[in-house]
This record gives structure tokens, sequence and C-alpha cells, in this order.
């Protein structure tokens, strides 16, 4: 598991061994890293899509967000910047607008972004969960309102 610091460097939180990623150990990790007072309730955890991180975050009430990056990696280049787009989504119809351009090249594409709960893939319910850390867009957005 992997965390940020104050200056959004990747900090390793824990490490664990398994033979298979499934349901029990991730269900195992997740318990002990609660277990030693990481309350991963209080903030988005972000994981791919495999179905046993996701199963676990919803057993445990985890609110579980899909890594933007592992999503790109399953498409074509040319549709990587209207995958950021509907991340960087703030209301509903910008992140329809970003899938109705992905659906125009990769309808496919489109499909499997749409089936995710919006709020999963993108930046829609920022205001409504617990900020951990500042993104460096909402740093320097910060910074440029606070130099005028």
């Amino acid at each position: 598991m992997v965390g940020r610091d104050g200056n959004l460097t990747n900090k390793i939180v824990a490490v664990a061994l398994a033979p298979v990623e499934d349901y029990d150990n991730y269900m195992w990790f997740n318990s002990k890293i609660l277990h030693h007072g990481f309350l991963l309730t209080a903030c988005p955890v972000f994981s791919d899509r495999n179905v046993s991180p996701v199963s676990v975050a919803e057993s445990l009430g985890i609110f579980n967000m899909f890594c933007v990056g592992h999503t790109i990696v399953r498409l074509a280049v040319t549709q990587e910047q209207l995958v950021w787009e509907a991340n960087a989504a703030l209301s509903h119809a910008e992140y329809d607008v970003a899938i109705g351009k992905l659906n125009a090249v990769n309808p496919a594409a489109a499909i499997y972004l749409s089936v995710i709960p919006a709020k999963q893939v993108s930046k829609l319910e920022r205001k409504y969960t617990r900020r951990v850390f500042n993104t460096i867009s909402d740093v320097a957005a910060e910074l440029q309102e606070a130099a005028t």
C-alpha cells in the first residue's frame, strides 16, 4: 500500500506477500491495516478493477476508487486524453461529455468506463469526501489564487 506525505511524495505504508490475490488475502491485509489504526474508511482508496480488492472494500465500507493509470493501460494511446477528461469531470454533465467523446472513437472503452459509477472514476464526489491530500493542480490553483 502506497500513501502520500504532505509534499505529495509517495511513501510505502504497508507491504504484504500473499500466494494469490484473492478475497481472503485482501481481507486479511486490509483488516491488519485497520487494526493498526489506519482509517481506510475516512478517505478514498485506489485500486485496479480486480474483483477481490473491490469486494473487500465493499465489505469493509471502504470508499474504493479506480486508478486512472490502470484504466489507461487498457486503452489505445490516442484515447488517454479522453480518459483524463472523464477523470477531471467536476459535474455529471462534464463526465457525460467526456464519455461521449470517448464513445465516438472507441465505443467499447466508453462502455467499459460507463459501467463504473462516475464517483469511482472521476472527481465528482471530491466535495463529499474527506480530502487527504491536494492534487498538484489544486496546489497550483491555490497558489495562483493567493497571488491575486
